[in-house]
């Protein structure tokens, strides 16, 4: 059988408004260095999460799709903490649920370590799940949130403030979440 996505109804009107045709339009033409150029990566990534059937391989896609978008060229940062920080920042404004988000996040990535690195075959169906509702809410989050023009290092800066107790989104105008 094959799979399909059916879209209609308000679905339909929304991917063909004019400001979300905009976005995506930005989003192909992926200006270097931005959250555009970043989404165009992940959002490939995320797109063969679920197209696998294996949860071994929607572990690695899911992380390697929150990596393209949320990944820093500094060698200094530890993949797994900052991942796990950022998600859990875009994903909650209240720090309990940053806390809650951010240990499940380093559960998950240890799983997808000991996959890459030891071979090991630990993660179930559930964990493949877990991750992609994370990857999937933090990447809409950004396209509802986020300006796609906006530099992929300034848009960690915020990220990283924000680990640190500042509200998030906080420029650009943007509205505050619960």
């Amino acid at each position: 059988m094959e799979k399909s996505y059916r879209i209609d109804g308000k679905a339909s009107e929304d991917f063909h408004s004019e400001q979300f045709q905009r976005k995506l339009n930005t989003i192909f033409e992926k200006p270097k260095a931005t959250m555009a150029e970043r989404l165009f990566n992940g959002l490939g990534w995320l797109s063969r999460g679920r197209q696998s059937s294996s949860v071994s391989e929607r572990l690695l896609f899911f992380f390697t799709a929150l990596e393209a978008l949320l990944s820093d060229k500094d060698a200094f940062v530890p993949v797994a903490d900052s991942i796990a920080r950022h998600v859990s920042v875009i994903l909650s404004s209240r720090l309990d649920a940053r806390e809650s988000i951010y240990s499940e996040m380093k559960q998950l990535y240890k799983l997808r370590s000991d996959l890459v690195h030891r071979g090991a075959r630990k993660a179930n169906q559930l964990n493949a799940n877990n991750l992609q509702n994370f990857a999937e809410t933090c990447f809409l989050v950004i396209l509802k949130e986020v300006s796609l023009d906006q530099k992929h290092k300034d848009f960690l800066c915020e990220l990283r403030s924000a680990a640190h107790g500042k509200m998030w989104p906080f420029e650009n105008g943007h509205h505050q979440r619960k």
